[in-house]
């Protein structure tokens, strides 16, 4: 590995994992879709404590095809964000055709097509089972999809706050409604 080739996996600001991966996921999109990748997508899996690398990250002035194929061969995963920018462009049908020569089959389950938008997907990714954005009534099971698929520990919905209705306390003491009591000693207290 050349000087270079590190110091742009510094640039990219990845540390080594425990495994021979440096990041968790690389994600493939179209540049006309960052506004949602960038803002929403990138946002959740980051906040879900994985590392993602993303064409941002590429190091300035390298050659983009060194650098997808870094990405790819540097992350456990590929995202394939499919919209129809994404099967419209040359660039990402590149990063796909890419993705898939080393497992056609995706046996190493190395990428992950993500339906972001209704599009007509290539008859070479229709085999492979995706995960579907394009229903928002089941967003929230998509990202716990996503999220696992990925290797962060699964969302759990916060814990539901027991219901008192009154409380059940063995002496009614500790919760009176007023002061009460100790005429005298309120007397006392009043006069000081």
């Amino acid at each position: 590995m050349t000087p270079a080739h590190d110091a742009s996996k510094n640039a990219v600001g990845g540390t080594n994992m425990s495994d021979e991966f440096q990041f968790d996921v690389f994600i493939s999109y179209s540049s006309k879709d960052k506004a949602w990748v960038r803002d929403e997508l990138l946002t959740r899996i980051e906040k879900a404590g994985l590392k993602a690398v993303i064409d941002r990250n590429f190091t300035p002035g390298a050659p983009i095809l060194t650098e997808i194929e870094r990405a790819v061969d540097s992350s456990r995963k590929t995202l394939l964000v499919l919209t129809p920018n994404y099967i419209a462009s040359e660039w990402t049908k590149l990063e796909s055709l890419l993705l898939q020569t080393d497992d056609p089959a995706n046996r190493e389950l190395r990428f992950i097509p993500l339906y972001k938008d209704e599009c007509e997907v290539p008859r070479r990714l229709k085999p492979f089972t995706p995960i579907y954005f394009t229903d928002s009534a089941e967003s929230a099971h998509a990202w716990r999809q996503l999220l696992t698929a990925l290797g962060a520990p699964p969302e759990l919905p916060p814990p539901k706050e027991p219901e008192h209705p009154t409380w059940r306390l063995a002496h009614p003491y500790p919760m009176p409604p007023n002061f009460t009591g100790r005429v005298s000693e309120r007397g006392t207290l009043t006069r000081c």
